[in-house]
């Protein structure tokens, strides 16, 4: 203080900035906003239920995808993505719950649609990739893009084994009223209340009762017997059919 004083600054001033050390302004507080995917659905379909249950397996996302952060694009071959503006969670995991929701409500698969491991074997196992959702900002009308790919296996217990009974992939690119976040997340629901209709018909069609598909018999080729033997004087059209021994060769 004394040397403050010697050095000719004011007392007035030295006051001023004692106390604006001991008071902090107030700094600008950072809110981001989180989004959830609401499908937009005029009803709930049915008419269909397959005496099955389904297992969703944990969906995938392209790299680009993965993030809770929006994606948008402003230019070609480009990918940005929002810092303030960002998905609830994953937004594979909410394309996966909001799907299995959907499957539940439609009673699509009476056993029921599962999530995690249960303790049975579902007659069907599925399998989710998401491949784009974002802004694209590129042109004068804006728009939510929104690309996902489903596959279907059908699994039977024993012995263990699956093959692919469905494949689809679907895209999406729904205008938007202007080029703001809120807009493109409004999109973003209309374009899933599409898509899980899509998808309610392409299963319904491939898996309903009429179209339902069966595994292929597997074809058993019994092994020769070697204990088994021809008698010499016995001819050949005289033996069993089947076997070795049914078979002619023309000379």
């Amino acid at each position: 203080m004394k040397r403050l004083l010697k050095l000719g600054i004011p007392l007035g001033l030295i006051a001023i900035l004692l106390i604006a050390g001991c008071v902090s302004l107030p700094s600008e507080k950072i809110v981001i906003t989180r989004y959830s995917i609401d499908p937009v659905l005029d009803s709930i379909p049915n008419g269909v239920s397959l005496p099955a249950s389904i297992y969703i397996m944990p969906f995938t996302a392209a790299a680009d995808q993965k993030s809770d952060r929006i994606n948008y694009r402003v230019e070609e071959n480009e990918m940005n993505r929002f810092y303030y503006h960002r998905w609830s969670a994953a937004p594979q995991k909410l394309i996966a719950d909001i799907m299995s929701d959907f499957l539940v409500e439609t009673n699509l698969f009476e056993e029921g649609v599962f999530q995690e491991a249960v303790g049975v074997v579902p007659e069907y196992e599925l399998h989710g990739k998401l491949l784009q959702l974002f802004s694209n900002d590129v042109k004068r009308n804006p728009s939510a893009v929104f690309e996902v790919r489903i596959t279907i296996f059908r699994v039977e217990p024993e012995p263990y084994r699956k093959y692919k009974v469905f494949q689809e992939q679907y895209r999406y690119d729904e205008l938007r009223k202007n080029a703001r976040v809120t807009s493109f997340v409004e999109a973003s629901n209309l374009v899933a209340g599409k898509w899980l209709n899509d998808l309610y018909r392409d299963l319904s069609a491939t898996l309903g009762p009429d179209q339902h598909v069966q595994p292929k018999a597997a074809q058993i080729i019994p092994a020769p017997d070697p204990t088994r033997t021809r008698k010499p004087e016995q001819p050949l059209e005289s033996l069993d059919e089947g076997g070795e021994e049914n078979r002619t060769t023309e000379q």
